[in-house]
């Protein structure tokens, strides 16, 4: 399945189903082929398979934390990608905010996952294919850049971004339909209370 519009479960911090709090927006690409972890779970993205293939994937504002792992089967190498809120302006991109690694230490896809000295910040690459605008990856943000680890010889990486760490209070963002809805319905609520039903000493 591609993931994309999948509907969310319940989590701390309030609904985040695809027609709720999903207001986040992840585009990304890999080249050769990606593998997406949003909050430790595998996500399936249409595009994933492809170095020339952006994948889209709406996400909940909750989320903490996003990994991505990439094979080089040959030729260029990367990853390039950008968060984006409901009005299209960028929460984060790929940078050397990343960390980056060839090992997949065991919960590295986590947000309260302790990064070891084999993780560092990731390193720029100027990958040929995605310096332009041209391809899928023509609307991700201008932002991006493409980030590996430090060497050229990693035919598999590991790359993550912590959004929100862990034990910090979310606080849940609702998008403008939601909130549309929310206040219709406690319009409805307050105008059939009856306020003759309570009594007061």
């Amino acid at each position: 399945s591609s993931g994309i519009n999948a509907e969310w479960p319940l989590r701390p911090g309030g609904l985040i189903s695809s027609g709720y709090a999903a207001d986040y927006t992840f585009k990304v690409i890999c080249d050769d082929q990606m593998t997406l972890w949003v909050d430790g779970e595998q996500t399936d993205v249409a595009g994933q398979g492809a170095w020339n293939q952006m994948s889209t994937i709406n996400i909940p504002s909750t989320t903490r934390v996003l990994g991505v792992k990439c094979v080089n089967t040959g030729g260029p190498y990367g990853i390039m990608g950008a968060l984006t809120d409901e009005d299209g302006n960028d929460v984060l991109v790929t940078d050397s905010s990343w960390s980056c690694s060839s090992t997949a230490d065991e919960g590295w896809e986590t947000a309260d996952f302790r990064e070891g000295d084999n993780w560092n910040p990731a390193y720029y690459y100027p990958n040929r294919n995605y310096v332009t605008n041209f391809g899928s990856w023509a609307s991700m943000s201008v932002n991006r850049q493409i980030i590996w680890t430090d060497s050229a010889a990693e035919t598999t990486v590991y790359c993550r971004k912590v959004i929100q760490s862990p034990g910090k209070h979310f606080v849940p963002t609702l998008n403008r339909n939601y909130r549309y809805y929310l206040i219709s319905i406690l319009i409805v609520i307050s105008e059939s209370i009856d306020i003759s039903l309570f009594q007061f000493c």
